[in-house]
């Protein structure tokens, strides 16, 4: 996943200082980089709160009842030195 290529990129509206990408991975991957470690904890923070984002329309459903159809698991890399 940490070598993976980006497949598009997109701005999160309000972290003007995380870049963010679509990586070419089996499952869906958001991949946020910044040099800013709270910026990045309230961007994932953000994204966290949006997994209950349901739009039938689109055929997206994000709970059946009291199942939830998503999950997130946050991986983090730090490079270089405190």
């Amino acid at each position: 996943m940490a070598k993976a290529d980006s497949d598009w990129t997109f701005e999160m509206v309000g972290f003007p200082n995380v870049k963010c990408s679509i990586i070419k991975w089996p499952m869906s991957v958001i991949r946020r980089r910044s040099e800013q470690i709270s910026t990045l904890v309230e961007a994932g923070a953000h994204i966290f709160m949006k997994q209950n984002y349901s739009d039938e329309t689109l055929g997206i459903i994000a709970r059946t009842g009291e199942t939830s159809h998503n999950t997130i698991t946050p991986i983090a890399r730090k490079h270089g030195t405190f």
